[in-house]
């Protein structure tokens, strides 16, 4: 039973870590389609007559067309980058494989549609069976969770095919190259049930996304504390990807197509540069605009509120953390550096924060801020709230953000002196630190310099702690954590590693474990895994 547990957290936890791929790809494309858009429409160039210039004008929509490459194709993006991600070799083979089988299922959705004589081009039959282009073949539009569902196919099909030996006549096809070939065969036959289940499924979800909706506000509200609460296990990705491509988040006619997803209809309402329609403002409640609170002042109040509490002999050495924290979160997007602060220290006070992002999710709601994307940083204000004009009232953006610095500060500070928390630069120092500072121990003396990573992690040190190499099991990472299956979790040693630099560390049960080092993870990950033997 806890095999079995520990197998299914690992799974999720890499399930959860693929989507990362096409999500930054998107939030790249996101600005690009924001900034293209924005600077090549009517409401800019009237105001900037010199923008009309036609050397701009090429530019913009240049870069509005390059923005929609994610866009148009994400769920083969999915399909492909999902069983990248969980395979642990030969990852080309398995992406390979994964449009292959996007592309096999599709197909075979296409003859079957086709031989039952369904008529392509009936409206009722495309409401009915959600038929749409997809890759240029008239099929159904399954959109995340057909590709998620090949991805997850086709990495268990390369996991067990892969090796696969064929009879000497056959060998040809054998080995890696059987993986595409069984990938074709299999969700060809499932894509032969698409149709006959699709229908009901769909219902199930546009259901749940209706109820969402009927919720009003305070559907955003328990979206927003839900992600924060589920960050922690690493499954907020799996949450977050529900609401911005599946009707979960909403869907609605945009421009004259309809668009499931909140994050899919923004960006289709900027590719097209109509007037955004109620479907349209109400799917942004799930995007940028709720996170801005937090992320933009809250977040950044609670730092001010830890160092103010720090004892001031450690004032100077919290300093960098937290800077570089309230860098990560303003400008990245990424808030764990500092949430994992006071996350171990005080989970209570984690669990008021995700509180408080949830009513800053309600409050941009209610004020019908319009502001998408992904990230809820300084760059989606501005690319998204700022340069799209008035209408999305990115005015109110620091006005909230003032208000979220506000309760933050007083209330971090308040439960920091109140409880006596830990939070960094209140930590009871060692006694053996005064003797460190007399002279360097004797092992260190005899160690030969080490480079450090990214300029301050020494991966040397952070392996052992981890529990050297025999430890490990499997290793990855995601945005800002190194997420590991051990032997023994117990061998772990959270102080040491922060010491070493980690903001902290999450044992998930014995055997899995994350690490959260920060935005130079992917770094951190490639040195530890040039010292763990292969095979």
């Amino acid at each position: 039973m806890q095999k079995t547990k520990a197998a299914l957290w690992e799974f999720l936890q890499g399930l959860g870590k693929t989507f990362m791929l096409p999500v930054a790809l998107l939030a790249f494309c996101g600005i690009m389609l924001g900034i293209g858009s924005s600077l090549s429409s009517e409401a800019v160039t009237d105001g900037l007559p010199f923008l009309k210039a036609e050397g701009f004008h090429l530019v913009f929509t240049w870069m509005a067309n390059t923005g929609l490459v994610a866009f148009t194709f994400l769920p083969v993006l999915f399909a492909m980058a999902i069983p990248l991600g969980l395979a642990r070799e030969d990852k080309g083979v398995a992406a390979f494989s994964g449009f292959v089988g996007f592309a096999a299922m599709n197909l075979a959705v296409n003859f079957y549609l086709t031989a039952r004589g369904v008529d392509l081009e009936d409206e009722k039959a495309i409401e009915h069976y959600g038929i749409a282009d997809v890759l240029g073949v008239q099929s159904i539009d399954t959109g995340l969770l057909g590709a998620v569902a090949v991805g997850i196919v086709v990495s268990l099909l390369h996991q067990r095919f892969r090796t696969q030996r064929m009879p000497d006549a056959l060998a040809f096809f054998g080995g890696l190259r059987f993986v595409p070939i069984i990938s074709a065969l299999v969700l060809s036959v499932l894509g032969l049930l698409i149709p006959l289940v699709w229908p009901a499924f769909n219902g199930w979800i546009t259901a749940v996304g209706r109820g969402i909706g009927h919720t009003g506000v305070f559907g955003p509200f328990f979206f927003g504390m839900g992600e924060v609460l589920l960050r922690p296990i690493g499954l907020h990705h799996i949450l977050v990807a529900m609401f911005r491509f599946t009707d979960v988040g909403g869907s609605g006619a945009v421009c004259g197509d309809n668009v499931s997803g909140a994050l899919n209809m923004f960006y289709a309402h900027l590719d097209c540069a109509g007037a955004p329609n109620a479907a349209v403002t109400d799917a942004t409640h799930f995007l940028s605009q709720g996170k801005m609170a937090a992320y933009l002042g809250g977040l950044p109040g609670a730092a001010l509120a830890m160092y103010h509490c720090a004892n001031r002999r450690m004032r100077p050495e919290i300093k960098a953390l937290l800077v570089s924290g309230v860098v990560a979160c303003v400008v990245g997007g990424i808030t764990e550096p500092l949430e994992f602060l006071f996350l171990f220290v005080a989970p209570w006070l984690y669990a008021v924060h995700a509180v408080l992002v949830g009513l800053g999710f309600l409050t941009a709601a209610v004020l019908g801020v319009f502001i998408g994307n992904t990230d809820g940083n300084v760059i989606d204000w501005l690319v998204f709230g700022v340069l799209q004009g008035s209408s999305t009232k990115w005015y109110l953006v620091p006005v909230i953000a003032a208000v979220w610095f506000a309760v933050y500060y007083f209330l971090f500070r308040w439960a920091i002196r109140r409880f006596d928390l830990r939070t960094p630069g209140r930590d009871q120092e060692p006694e053996q630190d005064a003797g460190d500072e007399e002279g360097p121990a004797p092992d260190a003396e005899k160690a030969p310099a080490r480079e450090l990573v990214a300029g301050k992690y020494d991966a040397v040190a952070i392996l052992d702690a981890i529990g050297g190499a025999a430890n490990i099991r499997s290793l990855d990472n995601c945005i800002t954590r190194l997420r590991m299956t051990v032997e023994d979790a117990e061998l772990v040693d959270g102080a040491r590693l922060k010491k070493l630099g980690a903001v902290g560390m999450i044992k998930l049960d014995g055997h899995t474990v994350q690490v959260v080092i920060g935005p130079q993870v992917q770094s951190v990950k490639d040195a530890i895994a040039t010292m763990i033997p292969v095979g």
